[in-house]
């Protein structure tokens, strides 16, 4: 199944699903807003912005140790080239 910018995608999302899932998105409230929606997408606006302060964290503590296990690591790797490299000499 083809969608409309020509990526292939293999779930089929029958027409009648479609609209009433679209509709429950878009309905009006009393007053003529889009009430539930609104709620929905503040909702998840929020969600969105509580998951990149994590993201940026985790991120941080990630590079932290990151740099911690190449500054261990490296010296350790060096070492070991300088006595293959003797021992190849000798």
């Amino acid at each position: 199944m083809s969608t409309p910018g020509g990526i292939q995608s293999t779930y089929d999302y029958p027409k009648a699903e479609f609209k009433r899932d679209h509709a429950f998105f878009v309905q009006l409230n009393t007053i003529g807003t889009l009430g539930a929606s609104s709620a929905c997408v503040a909702n998840l606006e929020a969600e969105a912005k509580h998951s990149r302060e994590q993201l940026g964290k985790v991120k941080a503590i990630n590079d932290m140790v990151w740099e911690k296990c190449v500054q261990k690591v490296m010296p350790q790797e060096r070492r070991k080239a300088v006595v293959e490299d003797q021992s190849t000499i000798l």
